[in-house]
């Protein structure tokens, strides 16, 4: 979650993001307790965040991992998720 910070309590290394086990009572109370708590969950994690991430990881910001990288989408001859024959016929002009 790059530039997004819930607690402070959180370690962040590029676009991953680690709970301490010391910390993560802090995260589970503020889970079992939304009442308490409304803003924390107003993040669309899945919905808005990570969507954005991955393009943001396609222009060369927050480096991703391997294996994010092998499932990203991206256009013509630079997809990961191209054969060799579909990435020579995105090059040909007829």
């Amino acid at each position: 979650m790059p530039e997004y910070m819930v607690t402070g309590h959180e370690v962040s290394r590029f676009a991953h993001v680690e709970i301490p086990k010391r910390h993560r009572g802090i995260f589970r109370f503020i889970q079992e307790n939304p009442d308490v708590f409304p803003g924390f969950f107003h993040l669309d994690i899945e919905g808005n965040i990570r969507p954005k991430l991955k393009v943001l990881q396609e222009f060369g910001f927050y480096p991703a991992s391997d294996e994010e990288l092998s499932q990203m989408e991206s256009c013509g001859t630079h997809s990961p998720r191209l054969n060799e024959s579909q990435k020579e016929l995105a090059t040909q002009a007829r």
